[in-house]
């Protein structure tokens, strides 16, 4: 039993020692000595307190030693309880482990110890070897309803105050009762007054003003340390410690654990009744430079709080120091930081880039933000970075410089974005030391904004490297959540290369990592993620996976860089459920619903637009999807590609094939490569170089297979490559053909057959909107020739009519996009005919 005074464990060990949950053996209590040699005198009262309850006979003629109280343990015929009450004035690490080492004597003793303090019955050394058990003060607090009991018991008709009493006192049965007491005896009812009456009480108690003044600091600042405590007080650090522990003994504060210090806490139920007392004590002035060091010191155990009253104090240069060190810690994790950061007065912030920088940060993912207060922002970060750069403050300026490269790749400057991540890669390897910069700790961080700047803008071996840092940063510093963020960057760079095998292998280990740790990817890093698993999905036919990572990520659509990756998968899904066109519509939404949201950098929008021009490619759209493409920079891999493919579907083989080689000047990424193979292999096929053609789709397939996807099988002719896998097969050069009878009927492309210079002149013909005699006059042939090259071209285009060929053709390009103005002007027009008839009739 673990309590500080006033919590009524020996009264609660009377009350348990008379229920039926006390085991059935005979009770031996005793009461740990109050004197200098407290463990010695212990072994005498124990050994008599066993000698009673065993009804032995003590023939010793010394006083008792521990040893005697083991032999007489070893010897005992019945069951025996020892209570051991008072303990905190014997307690010592020697003494807690002979005492725990008596139950190893005798299974027929069982021992409950009650004390204020504990040195090591609590700790590894009992509890590995020992099965205990452990009653706090948290289980002794008095609850509501226990304090409106013995209000109650007191005569007091007023249960509410009761209420009010164990909340104010925070369930302390001491100060309740002194609390119940008082409104018993008719000493009025202001307990906020009679709680003030007893802190002060306890304060005289104290043994000298070093005491007072530690308990008095404990309330003005929350979570002291020994050190700052030994600095308030004016003692040594050995003397602060104890201090602090006779506060916790008697109550009045709390210990609060940090991985790498011990803190103090004031009972929270005395803290308004000492800040009153703690300002008369120090003064302003003291109090300001007390709060100051305080806030100094509580930055690496409690970083947001720090931050929070460095603010407060308008220190904000130690804010912005406090803030680079844990920007990882506070920036996402951190609920209330983002509010905190909104009640700066912009004009104090203007010099700190980094407080700027994370306002930013946070502000971009509010979907309440708007654009213009974004803008603002963005422009105050670069300003005052501009400024930092002239600056020794090595630690804030590579800070921020980590935040104005994010914030320009957010707002959708590539270039900028990727020239800054080069620049700051350089700083690391060229200025930076590690074991003495106060960014250390946000490291992971600063190379995983590098990292990304480098993998949406094409720079995949920046990424590789920089989330390969962040890794082994985590790693090394045991820390999950940062090797997390860094598998899930490497996955969405391999997504972009096109290496679904490896961006598997990448989620497997992040996924190992959180299962293994309860640990998540820190703030936002998680979508890198979900944009990684939505390509896999669509790669992996798991449309159910898709479909719920796209509707998680729907919300943030507008607030996310990612949003042209997830669209472009989201829209993969359509295709292949409704078709091209609902396709293209999503694409098109997406788009205007970040018209005003995060722009992605040039780079992504690229490779979304080549996409959506290979989209209306498969429509037969030709023209449209030229005009798209003639938009596009021709340096994008995605783009060449694209317009191999719109020369492919055209049916200008030798164009296409000149095109899909010219990607591998381009640096492709592994998928682009991929992807101009397959069009260079039925290029080559229909072009009937069948050698050339063959060793092509070897080297695709091989690629394919290499990466792990299949969306290379969608996105040329169907019917071709399907000739050609047989073929290839046949002549025992590469198998393929189960591969390619695998794709969905969906998702099988139709490349519609060229026409003829005659079927392209009728087609014109029957375009301007004339009769079928007309178009045989004006091509000089007979009406059947027409009818025959009308039936081919019904044929090649897949249509079944007139008004479809025309449309077809208009949007291929084959025709002039006059003819389909024409033909609607036609069709209103014998619609307007057919209903004047009517109404007529």
């Amino acid at each position: 039993m673990h309590a500080p005074a006033g919590y009524g464990k020996t009264a609660a060990l009377v009350q348990w020692l008379s229920s039926e949950e006390a085991p059935p053996a005979r009770p031996a209590w005793v009461r740990a000595p109050e004197r200098r040699d407290a463990a010695g005198g212990l072994w005498e009262r124990v050994h008599d307190a066993l000698i009673e309850a065993a009804g032995a006979i003590d023939e010793r003629s010394a006083p008792a030693a521990r040893s005697d109280v083991e032999r007489l343990v070893s010897g005992l015929r019945e069951p025996v309880l020892l209570v051991i009450d008072d303990y905190q004035h014997a307690t010592d690490a020697e003494t807690d482990l002979a005492v725990a080492g008596l139950l190893e004597l005798s299974g027929r003793l069982s021992i409950v110890v009650s004390s204020r303090r504990f040195a090591a019955i609590d700790g590894p050394l009992v509890t590995s070897r020992i099965r205990t058990g452990t009653v706090s003060a948290a289980q002794l607090r008095f609850t509501e309803q226990e304090s409106r009991d013995l209000a109650a018991l007191y005569g007091i008709e007023d249960l509410d105050q009761a209420s009010s009493a164990q909340r104010m006192a925070d369930g302390w049965p001491l100060a309740v009762q002194t609390m119940l007491e008082a409104l018993s005896a008719g000493e009025g009812r202001d307990l906020p007054t009679r709680i003030a009456r007893f802190a002060r009480e306890h304060l005289e108690l104290l043994s000298g003003d070093p005491a007072r003044r530690a308990w008095l600091l404990s309330a003005l600042c929350e979570a002291v340390d020994v050190d700052l405590v030994s600095e308030v007080a004016e003692v040594r650090p050995r003397e602060g410690a104890a201090i602090m522990r006779e506060l916790e003994e008697l109550g009045l504060v709390s210990r609060r654990w940090y991985p790498e210090a011990v803190r103090f806490v004031c009972h929270p139920g005395l803290v308004a009744a000492l800040a009153q007392r703690a300002e008369r004590e120090f003064g302003p002035d003291r109090i300001r430079q007390i709060r100051r060091w305080h806030a100094l010191g509580l930055g690496r155990d409690e970083p947001y709080e720090a931050f929070r009253l460095l603010c407060d104090l308008g220190d904000f240069v130690n804010a912005e120091h406090t803030l680079t060190r844990h920007f990882s810690a506070l920036v996402g994790p951190e609920p209330g930081l983002l509010t905190a950061l909104r009640l700066l007065p912009t004009e104090a912030v203007k010099p700190h880039p980094v407080i700027i920088g994370a306002r930013l940060l946070l502000e971009s993912t509010d979907p309440t933000t708007s654009p213009e207060s974004l803008d603002h922002w963005y422009e105050l970060l670069r300003e005052a970075t501009r400024r930092q750069l002239s600056s020794d403050e090595e630690t804030v300026r590579i800070a921020a410089l980590a935040l104005l490269t994010a914030a320009e790749r957010m707002r959708g400057a590539g270039a900028e974005s990727l020239r800054l991540a080069r620049d700051l890669e350089q700083r690391l390897g060229d200025e930076f030391d590690l074991q003495r910069n106060a960014v250390r700790s946000s490291l992971p961080l600063v190379h995983a904004v590098i990292a990304l700047s480098g993998a949406v803008n094409g720079d995949l071996e920046l990424a590789r490297r920089n989330y390969t840092r962040v890794i082994r940063l985590g790693e090394a510093w045991n820390d999950p959540s940062e090797q997390i963020r860094g598998w899930n960057g490497l996955a969405l760079t391999e997504v972009l290369a096109g290496d679904i095998l490896a961006a598997e292998r990448h989620l497997a280990r992040a996924d190992a990592l959180g299962v293994e740790s309860g640990r998540s990817a820190p703030h936002l890093s998680g979508l890198n993620g979900t944009a990684a698993r939505a390509h896999i999905a669509h790669e992996r036919q798991d449309d159910r996976m898709l479909r719920e990572l796209t509707q998680r990520s729907d919300a943030l659509v507008g607030r996310m860089e990612m949003w042209p990756l997830i669209t472009l998968a989201e829209a993969e899904m359509v295709r292949v459920e409704q078709g091209e066109q609902p396709a293209l519509q999503l694409i098109r939404r997406r788009i205007g619903q970040n018209e005003r949201g995060m722009r992605a950098v040039p780079y992504l929008r690229y490779a979304l637009a080549a996409y959506a021009a290979s989209l209306t490619v498969f429509l037969g759209d030709l023209a449209s999807a030229e005009r798209q493409l003639e938009r596009l920079p021709p340096s994008h891999p995605d783009v060449v590609v694209a317009w191999a493919r719109l020369r492919l579907f055209a049916g200008d083989s030798g164009e296409a094939r000149l095109l899909a080689a010219e990607v591998g000047t381009k640096t492709p990424t592994p998928r682009a490569a991929a992807d101009a193979l397959f069009i260079e292999a039925i290029a080559d096929w229909q072009l009937g170089l069948e050698d050339d053609a063959f060793h092509a789709l070897r080297a695709a397939a091989g690629r394919m297979s290499a990466l792990g996807g299949r969306s290379y099988l969608t996105a040329v002719p169907y019917a071709a490559l399907h000739e050609l896998a047989l073929a290839a097969r046949e002549a025992g050069i590469v198998d393929v053909v189960d591969v390619v009878e695998r794709v969905p009927e969906a998702e099988r492309c139709v490349q519609f057959e060229r026409l003829s210079p005659a079927e392209l002149r009728t087609l014109e013909a029957i375009g301007a909107g004339i009769t079928l005699e007309q178009a045989a006059e004006r091509l000089f042939l007979s009406q059947n020739t027409v009818k025959f090259h009308l039936r081919s071209i019904y044929r090649k285009l897949r249509v079944s009519g007139r008004e479809e060929a025309i449309w077809r053709g208009v949007r291929m390009g084959i025709i002039s996009s006059q003819a389909l103005q024409d033909l609607e002007r036609g069709i209103a027009s014998s619609t307007s005919k057919r209903v004047r008839r009517r109404t007529d009739s």
